[in-house]
């Protein structure tokens, strides 16, 4: 709905044509605020044809022109297809002849010409498939010098509004962010009370835009008269719902809110709306036979303009947040499965027969893997080092691999959803002459939902050689390792296949600079689903060529092959392993970086001879596989 709105909104705007969207049109007041301009005033009787470009070379004959079709209100019908189609290429080419014969960079004219313009040049970004940064910038730092030069009439508000609002649909949020700042603070203090509201506005999409993370602040009159404030529902995730009675997407989605509603209410989820409507009876009409169970606010004296609506700058409903039990937004504009799916990692449905987070005892593990393992393993239905070895020349393998998650996570929501996409990797070493079996434990984590899995080469290229290889996931189910699909000897990464379907796999960052905060999950010590947190602290390229990515977060032994995430639950990365840096032995000695055990380690150590004296060890890499390394095990 809102790339039609928008897009809707750049036709009618280049157009000429009057539009009301939401909160955005200004009140007749504001209208009538507007100064008449020295420009010349129009008249229709110069050309025969409105649509035909006069053939004068004179500006005030072209300027005349273009106010003269801005003046044209067609009716409904062919009068207004023929307006549609033809006034806007006419009135763009006018104002370009204009800019060409007006030369001067004050001239009233050459500026009235630019400001017609914008709306075309903003149009062609938006329908672009090559939009450049250079672009974006270039017509953002035009719209602002054009209006900051203007009179900041409503007519110049109106048109900001709706600048910005195109700008946001093609633009990255932080351009669209900025642009909403800087257009805000021209309008925000205009003594003109209803500019100064459309400038709220831009202030409010700019708040909107950046709130993710942020504290959601709300406060108003429910449709029963009731003062309403969101912070006294501190502790419970709650849905803050924009919309109106007139808006079908809007209805489309009232059922689903009500089956979230009546599945996680007594789990500690809210929901409060906030009707735009006008008609304070038809809203109440329809409340009441639709038998809303959550809270609506309204405000009978300000319907469309409400001031939760201006202080976030809802530009297309519905428009919603979901706030955590902190009270912090972390996503908006979630519906259907996605809003029901967010909903059960937040709300869950057995938070009251047992902790929402794994709890494992060691021995436990070790025993479920055993146990479980051998009886696959006497089955036949497991694969040994021996044979999962000869897979290991395989390159690379077609997948589909999921989106990566541009919502913002908490670390307990990004725990609770990894934890679902991490798995235990046990290899298993039958002892002689006995029945007993040894293990090494690793971590792997799901890549697609139909079973494929990756984890770090060395956990199959070893010395050792175990005779089954399995897997277990969080709710200690196990599985055993069918085959290699795809190896990175050098990287240290693989990916496998286990025989499962409906997992949750983990999504693909694009890329992550230093600096990108960072959390890995893994197993280190036997300590299983161990989270820590840190810093992507930076890159490098050893001798042979291979990148590797450094992290400050914390892993050990039995990590190797778990997930490096960012904030979103995006891969980064993949644990690999650990060098300890030594100080040198003399004054000029160079510090040395000597790797950490590894079974059955095959690459040759970057210190090739240790030391004689290799006391005073100063800090541990903690080295890992980048994640456009792991993409290149998948073909596109």
């Amino acid at each position: 709905m809102r790339r039609y709105l928008l897009g809707l909104a750049v036709m009618l705007l280049a157009a000429g044509i009057a539009f009301r969207f939401g909160a955005l049109t200004p009140p007749p007041e504001a209208a009538n605020a507007q100064e008449p301009s020295t420009v010349a005033p129009a008249s229709r009787e110069e050309v025969a044809d409105p649509f035909t470009i006069p053939e004068s070379a004179e500006v005030a004959v072209l300027v005349n022109f273009v106010k003269a079709l801005r003046t044209v209100r067609p009716e409904l019908g062919p009068a207004l297809d023929e307006f549609e189609e033809k006034a806007p290429a006419a009135i763009r080419k006018a104002c370009e002849r204009i800019i060409d014969l007006e030369k001067s960079a004050t001239s009233e004219a050459r500026r009235f010409a630019q400001r017609e313009l914008l709306p075309f040049r903003m149009s062609d970004l938006a329908e672009s498939d090559k939009v450049t940064v250079e672009a974006r910038k270039q017509i953002a730092a035009d719209a602002i010098q054009i209006l900051k030069d203007s009179e900041r009439s409503a007519s110049d508000v109106e048109l900001a509004t709706r600048l910005a609002i195109t700008f946001e649909e093609f633009a990255p949020a932080d351009e669209s962010l900025a642009l909403y700042e800087a257009l805000g603070e021209l309008f925000v203090r205009n003594t003109n009370e209803a500019i100064a509201r459309r400038g709220e506005y831009l202030t409010g999409a700019a708040r909107r835009l950046g709130i993710v993370g942020h504290r959601f602040e709300l406060v108003g009159t429910t449709v029963d008269g009731t003062e309403f404030d969101i912070a006294s529902w501190k502790g419970k995730v709650v849905l803050v719902d924009f919309w109106a009675t007139w808006c079908g997407h809007c209805l489309d989605e009232l059922p689903n809110l009500k089956r979230n509603y009546r599945e996680f209410h007594d789990k500690g989820f809210e929901i409060v709306g906030i009707s735009v409507d006008d008609d304070r009876e038809a809203l109440q009409t329809f409340l009441k036979k639709q038998r809303l169970p959550w809270t609506t606010l309204h405000d009978e004296d300000t319907g469309s303009e409400h001031q939760a609506a201006i202080q976030y700058g809802i530009a297309a409903y519905p428009t919603s947040f979901l706030i955590d039990r902190d009270g912090r937004v972390l996503a908006t504009d979630l519906r259907g499965r996605k809003l029901s799916r967010k909903l059960d990692e937040l709300c869950g449905s057995g938070n009251n027969q047992r902790p929402g987070y794994p709890v494992f005892n060691v021995s436990e593990v070790i025993d479920k893997l055993t146990n479980a393992g051998s009886r696959l393993y006497k089955s036949g239905k497991t694969r040994g080092d021996v044979e999962l070895r000869q897979q290991l020349d395989r390159k690379s393998i077609e997948l589909k691999l999921p989106e990566p998650n541009d919502e913002l996570l908490t670390d307990r929501e990004l725990y609770r959803r990894a934890c679902n996409s991490v798995f235990i990797v046990c290899s298993l070493y039958k002892v002689a002459e006995s029945n007993d079996w040894q293990t090494s434990l690793a971590t792997a984590f799901a890549v697609t939902s139909d079973g494929v899995l990756t984890t770090s080469c060395h956990v199959f290229d070893n010395e050792d050689e175990a005779d089954a290889v399995v897997v277990m996931d969080v709710h200690r189910k196990v599985y055993p390792v069918k085959e290699l699909l795809a190896v990175h000897k050098r990287a240290d990464t693989c990916l496998f296949r286990i025989d499962a379907t409906d997992l949750q796999p983990l999504p693909f960052a694009d890329d992550a600079p230093p600096g990108t905060r960072v959390r890995v999950l893994g197993h280190p010590g036997d300590s299983f689903y161990f989270l820590s947190s840190g810093l992507l602290a930076n890159y490098e390229r050893d001798h042979e060529g291979t990148t590797w990515l450094n992290t400050t977060a914390d892993f050990g032994q039995g990590s190797s092959g778990g997930p490096v995430l960012d904030e979103f639950g995006n891969v980064v990365g993949q644990v690999s392993r650990t060098y300890t840096l030594y100080a040198g032995g003399t004054t000029r000695g160079r510090p040395r970086r000597v790797a950490g055990p590894m079974p059955g380690d095959k690459r040759e150590r970057e210190v090739k001879d240790e030391p004689e004296d290799i006391a005073d060890p100063q800090m541990v890499f903690k080295s890992c596989v980048p994640v456009k390394t792991l993409r290149s095990l998948v073909k596109p």
